[in-house]
């Protein structure tokens, strides 16, 4: 099975929260996880607001999953999902970096919560 974890989710596994507990069942899985690059710059944006240096975390993220990047026709299919379901612009992104990999998308964002393909942590 593959898993695409969006910004949410991997922030939930890094504070080791009880959803974060949850994330970490698929984290310890050998199931093939994905990740949207813009989720590792929203990561990264965090912990250095923050006053933290997101090394660590942005390692680990490369080392456990594949990180997707942003094509012209990844680009295209999140526009759309963004009008269609009126999502922000990360949040299009990884859902559309699910839906193109045949992949659910685990997170805690109520706004994807109850889209096709969506596991939404509660």
């Amino acid at each position: 099975m593959t898993v695409t974890f969006d910004t949410y989710a991997w922030i939930e596994f890094f504070s080791g929260t009880k959803k974060g507990e949850r994330v970490r069942e698929y984290v310890d899985s050998p199931d093939m996880i994905l990740t949207p690059a813009i989720a590792v710059f929203e990561l990264s944006r965090k912990y250095l607001r923050e006053g933290k240096d997101p090394k660590k975390q942005v390692e680990y993220i490369k080392q456990r999953s594949k990180v997707i990047d942003l094509d012209p026709e990844l680009a295209t299919a999140a526009a759309r999902h963004a009008v269609n379901c009126k999502l922000a612009t990360a949040d299009a992104i990884a859902y559309a970096t699910a839906l193109a990999n045949k992949s659910a998308l685990l997170t805690c964002d109520e706004h994807l919560c109850g889209l096709e393909s969506v596991e939404c942590l509660k």
